[in-house]
């Protein structure tokens, strides 16, 4: 189990270093390259925190099936 976050967050992080290295050879001004970057880390972010919390609560749901006597 650890194995697969591990993976997925290495995923990550090699996207967001694909994203830094994209922004980086962009052309532009120094403030469109901050700006891109910025809004480039902010998504990787926040997708890897959409993954993380739907992995958890895969892992460890609040609600319990409810077996019936049939």
């Amino acid at each position: 189990m650890a194995n697969a976050f591990w993976g997925v967050t290495g995923f990550f992080i090699v996207l967001e270093i694909a994203f830094a290295m994209a922004v980086l050879f962009s052309g532009g001004t120094k403030d469109d390259k901050q700006l891109r970057y910025l809004l480039t880390t902010l998504t990787v972010a926040c997708c890897w925190l959409l993954w993380v919390f739907v992995y958890i609560a895969q892992l460890h749901p609040l609600v319990r099936p409810v077996l019936q006597n049939v």
